[in-house]
C-alpha cells in the first residue's frame, strides 16, 4: 500500500515535469523551491478541473498546451476544449472597460 502511494506521487511529479517544464528550479533555497512546486500544483489542479468541467477527452498535455498557447488571446478556452473539430470559430469577446483591444 505504501509503494502504491509513493508511486502515485512519482507519477504526479512526472506529469509536472512533462507539462510544466519543471526541470530545474529558479531559486536555490528551500522556500523558492516550495513556492515553485506549489504554483505548479495549483496550475495542474486548475487545468484538471477545467478539463473535467469541459468534459473533453483530450489528453492533459493537449489541454496544458492549448491553455499555454491561448493564454493571452481572447478565445474562450472552455469552448476551445469542448470543441471536437479542428477548426475553431474565433469568438472575440469585447475587452473589459478601460482595456484596449490589440488587433493584428
Amino acid at each position: 500500500m505504501l509503494y502504491k502511494k509513493r508511486w502515485t506521487i512519482e507519477l504526479l511529479f512526472k506529469k509536472m515535469k512533462q507539462n510544466f517544464q519543471l526541470h530545474y528550479f529558479y531559486g536555490e533555497n528551500e522556500n523558492a523551491i516550495r513556492i515553485q512546486i506549489w504554483c505548479t500544483l495549483i496550475v495542474q489542479l486548475f487545468l484538471t478541473v477545467l478539463q473535467r468541467k469541459a468534459g473533453t477527452k483530450k489528453a492533459f498535455s493537449i489541454v496544458a498546451t492549448l491553455v499555454r498557447i491561448h493564454l493571452i488571446s481572447l478565445l474562450d478556452v472552455y469552448e476551445l476544449l469542448r470543441a471536437t473539430k479542428r477548426s475553431i470559430e474565433k469568438k472575440v469577446k469585447s475587452p473589459p472597460k478601460g482595456q484596449l483591444l490589440i488587433q493584428w
